[in-house]
């Protein structure tokens, strides 16, 4: 196994920035060199992420961190699937398939890609497209339950308290993100807050670099600094795009809360996402049950 340090490393990485620029692609394929000499590809991420947070380059520490979620979606959609569906489906679509199974993968943004049209493909060619939603809503339900499932204490609130909580909610949003007053100032405006229209809460996703979101002109650029999901960033940049029905798995996390205040399963749509041309929002729509509306 290659020995790798820091110096070997920022060596390396400076020549190829020089040819290829700063970026992600250049450190894919960086990454991607150093798994055919068989490095520790966990300690070299790990050993990149410590030197381009200590440089100040937070943005590149913050793709690299996307790593940590690229085994672990696609397993935890493994188990959904086998639960929701059984054994038969689960077969169907994941036998002799070569997934990651470990939380952190070496696979760069270009095959992480491909893999994610390859399996949207083949679930879709054994399950229902509503099947497929459910079960990716439940791929980030799995971070709080084992199974996916939600919580059926249902619980009485009202809608006053609702609102309460809405309002909570983009506090938070203000003090997570709000990373610098340029930022503090756009995400905190009505444009990004969570919201109650009507029956419907809106959730907009806030972007996942920020900075370089709000700082690009570039249309394909401004999708892609927006998308926190990492089998489908790549998609934008090469215009493969992965479907957003993709994208029920943050619907699925942006339900997570709500589901747990009224204490029970919610239904809810992506209504938009930048996995689509023109489109530089991920909003999400979640129902309020009807019970809470006539109350």
């Amino acid at each position: 196994m290659t020995e790798l340090t820091i110096e070997k490393v920022t060596a390396e990485l400076a020549m190829l920035f020089e040819k290829t620029g700063k970026n992600m692609a250049t450190i894919d394929h960086y990454i991607h060199q150093k798994r055919k000499e068989n490095a520790h590809i966990y300690n070299l991420i790990q050993m990149l992420i410590k030197h381009f947070n200590d440089t100040g380059d937070e943005d590149l520490a913050n793709e690299l961190g996307l790593h940590g979620f690229c085994g672990c979606k696609v397993s935890r959609l493994s188990g959904v699937i086998k639960k929701m569906y059984g054994n038969d489906i689960h077969a169907k679509i994941f036998d002799g398939v070569d997934y990651p199974t470990e939380a952190w993968t070496d696979w760069t943004q270009t095959e992480r890609k491909d893999f994610a049209l390859f399996i949207q493909e083949k679930i879709l060619s054994v399950i229902s497209l509503d099947d497929y939603k459910r079960a990716m809503e439940g791929v980030s339900r799995t971070w709080v339950s084992d199974d996916g499932s939600v919580g059926t204490t249902k619980k009485d609130v009202t809608i006053r308290e609702l609102d309460t909580f809405i309002k909570e909610c983009n506090e938070s949003h203000v003090n997570y993100h709000g990373t610098d007053n340029t930022a503090m100032e756009v995400f905190a405006s009505d444009e990004w807050k969570i919201r109650r229209d009507g029956s419907k809460i809106t959730v907009v996703q806030i972007p996942f670099l920020k900075s370089k979101y709000l700082s690009q002109t570039d249309e394909k650029m401004k999708r892609y600094y927006a998308c926190r999901c990492p089998w489908v960033r790549s998609s934008i940049l090469s215009g493969e795009t992965v479907a957003s029905s993709f994208c029920h798995c943050s619907l699925g996390y942006q339900k997570q809360g709500f589901e747990t205040f009224f204490g029970r399963p919610l239904e809810g749509r992506v209504v938009k996402s930048v996995v689509n041309e023109g489109v530089f929002q991920c909003v999400f729509e979640i129902d309020i049950p009807n019970d809470i509306m006539e109350g």
